[in-house]
């Protein structure tokens, strides 16, 4: 994962972090149109750090799996691989699902729409 990525991966944590301690804040609750704005906030960011968490579990799993390799015991070994290949495709997997989240929302995603139907009777 680049770098980059990584950093604004790490601050959107950080920025969920402060949010929900926002959102227990007696004097933000009493605010109802301050409340709505973190609370729509936290709700954009949240899938994208949960997501971030398990890249971050399943690069754990797979230096562990990486450890073992080094190890005598050849059954653990057969089944570190196992586990090293299934983590990897896991993490590349979880790497591409959070280049997607990142993706920039469209500014009218959020807007309410009515749509109408014309029916032309001659």
């Amino acid at each position: 994962m680049k770098e980059s990525l990584y950093l604004k991966l790490e601050k959107l944590t950080g920025r969920q972090e402060e949010l929900e301690g926002l959102l227990s804040d007696p004097d933000i609750i009493n605010n109802q149109n301050k409340f709505r704005e973190l609370s729509q906030e936290y709700s954009e960011i949240k899938p994208i750090v949960v997501c971030f968490n398990n890249y971050l579990d399943i690069n754990k799993n797979i230096e562990n799996s990486r450890e073992v390799l080094k190890e005598n015991d050849k059954e653990l070994q057969e089944l570190a691989i196992e586990e090293l290949k299934k983590a990897e495709i896991e993490s590349k997997q979880l790497e591409n699902k959070l280049q997607v989240l990142l993706l920039p929302k469209d500014p009218n995603d959020s807007n309410n729409i009515f749509l109408e139907q014309f029916v032309n009777t001659p």
